[in-house]
């Protein structure tokens, strides 16, 4: 049997550095051997006498903005991607703060749709919350389909509520349909002009800790920008 490609040097593996064959056939990996390992192959990549060429798996980046819809002149999902897989990434996740927002489901598939159509890598989505949580609520089902998180700015999401109740009902959802939470902690009672203190981190961590208390759920503070935020 003849293979498509054969690459033969040194892959980072479980913390180790160890010489191995990667054995390449219809664009997957379908078997890793020691680097003795010999086959037939259309195409044979020989590292293994370059020790400082290292092997890795493909990288994940769960943090990024790739802009597009109306702000396709900044970076779109072609662009955003071809560069991400010339750095050896992956899997991309995009953010919702684009222009329009991704916010419920209609914005979220009318996003998917261009992904799909321009992405060169794999890629999930974040989504962002509307203005009536309950009906974003009612839709969850639906948006677990194309999004892997859903994002919270707690500055205007969570702060801005006077039923501040309802967010409890949101991550039981969240955690019920198994998307992680990602969240930019930050309480603006202690904004000062434009400065955002620790303390505006801390007590906004503080508030959704205690919020998914008892709730099995994923949660990610984003934007993590103090040590006593990390302490937490």
């Amino acid at each position: 049997m003849t293979y498509d490609i054969l690459i033969r040097g040194l892959i980072y593996s479980y913390g180790h550095i160890i010489p191995q064959s990667i054995i390449i056939d219809n664009e997957k990996i379908v078997d890793i051997k020691n680097i003795t390992y010999n086959v037939n192959a259309d195409k044979i990549m020989d590292f293994s006498l370059k020790p400082s060429i290292i092997i890795f798996p493909g990288f994940i980046d769960m943090h990024v903005h790739l802009r597009d819809l109306k702000l396709s002149y900044k970076e779109d999902f072609y662009t955003g991607t071809r560069a991400a897989a010339k750095g050896g990434i992956t899997i991309v996740a995009d953010m919702p703060n684009t222009v329009p927002e991704t916010i419920g489901l209609g914005l979220l598939e009318e996003k998917d749709r261009i992904a799909d159509s321009k992405a060169l890598i794999d890629y999930g989505l974040y989504v962002g919350l509307p203005i009536s949580i309950n009906r974003f609520i009612e839709d969850l089902s639906l948006i677990s389909l194309r999004a892997v998180g859903v994002k919270v700015y707690m500055y205007k999401d969570f702060y801005t509520r006077d039923d501040k109740n309802i967010f409890k009902v949101l991550l039981k959802a969240i955690a019920k349909y198994k998307l992680l939470l990602i969240v930019h902690a930050e309480n603006p009672f202690f904004f000062k002009n434009d400065i955002r203190p620790a303390q505006s981190e801390v007590s906004a961590i503080n508030d959704i800790i205690d919020m998914k208390n008892g709730i099995n759920l994923k949660l990610h503070i984003t934007h993590l920008s103090s040590k006593e935020g990390l302490r937490l």
